[in-house]
């Protein structure tokens, strides 16, 4: 399947068993792998975000061993993990059940933390909104009350980056997601 990198077909296997075990979207997990780092498992970026998904320590919000961040299979562990605490305090800030847009709050609250967008989901509040869907959060950013524009710009990068990764997923299973336990990364 044409757009996808070299990275991923390399480490999908690996993404995918670790996206399963914390119970996240592995379409939604590998867009934002390609979204945090290219898939390049050995980056390290001007912030101190370290590997495959740009785990940067200070931030995490989880123990972490540095030494082991470009692991890709202990870098993959970790930002699961964060992501899964970020999905559960996403359901737990908005009140909503699991859906595709809870998963790209989640998405935002990885990348940029969740004071701003506690903020943004007070606004839609008061005015109203569906805060558990992200074109309602869009309209609160078109009205220059996000706080942070280029979060929501990153969560739309995950949300376009999903689908290009649940239609190779699913060409990858084909229908069989057995591939899947087979040895080796890639």
């Amino acid at each position: 399947m044409r757009g996808i990198p070299y990275g991923a077909r390399k480490y999908v296997r690996l993404a995918l068993r670790t996206a399963l075990h914390y119970g996240l979207d592995p379409a939604v997990f590998c867009a934002q792998i390609e979204c945090e780092s290219g898939w390049r498992p050995s980056i390290v970026s001007r912030d101190g975000g370290y590997g495959l998904t740009q785990v940067t320590p200070r931030t995490a919000g989880v123990e972490v061993d540095e030494g082991r961040l470009l692991d890709p299979g202990y870098n993959l562990a970790v930002g699961a993990s964060i992501k899964l605490r970020a999905l559960k305090l996403a359901r737990r800030l908005t009140g909503c059940r699991d859906s595709r847009d809870v998963a790209l709050l989640a998405t935002r609250i990885y990348n940029g933390g969740w004071r701003f967008l506690r903020k943004e989901l007070g606004f839609l509040e008061e005015l109203g909104r569906d805060k558990c869907k992200l074109s309602e959060q869009m309209k609160v950013c078109a009205r220059d009350l996000c706080l942070w524009k280029v979060n929501v710009v990153y969560a739309l990068r995950v949300q376009n980056g999903t689908s290009k990764y649940r239609a190779w997923l699913k060409t990858l299973a084909g229908g069989d997601w057995g591939w899947l336990n087979r040895t080796g990364s890639g």
